[in-house]
């Protein structure tokens, strides 16, 4: 079933864009040729114009399928991917927070890290807070 309605897609997208091609190019005799070419060949052109619709239909849907994904990859550039997840363990969060609401009561970061180090914390990661908190 599912092939059908892929087959089905195919064709139709085929059949639209050389209906609109085949229109466009040679005009309102497009459909004349297209009667003529299966006349003509005791019904025989009907399996090369369908194969004929079948590739055009291949090609379209790819085509329509590389422009989509060219726009969302565009889009989830435009929009910036989110931040790596950063496992933190319950030391980091209270450093991370008490740095938080020391700059919301005024302080600057040098008082704050000053603070921290004077009461065991690693200079390193302190620094590394200071920098990653906003």
């Amino acid at each position: 079933m599912k092939l059908l309605r892929k087959f089905s897609k195919q064709i139709l997208t085929g059949l639209v864009i050389v209906g609109l091609g085949g229109s466009l190019l040679i005009g309102e005799k497009f459909l004349e040729l297209i009667f003529l070419s299966i006349l003509c060949t005791a019904g025989a052109g009907i399996f090369i114009w369908l194969g004929i619709v079948y590739i055009v239909g291949v090609i379209g849907l790819a085509v329509y399928n590389l422009i989509r994904k060219a726009w969302s990859d565009t889009d989830a550039e435009a929009k910036g991917s989110p931040a790596p997840a950063v496992k933190m363990s319950s030391h980091d969060i209270a450093l991370s927070n008490y740095i938080r609401v020391a700059r919301a009561a005024g302080n600057p970061d040098l008082n704050i890290r000053q603070r921290l180090v004077e009461n065991g914390w690693n200079p390193q990661k302190v620094d590394d807070a200071l920098r990653l908190s906003t």
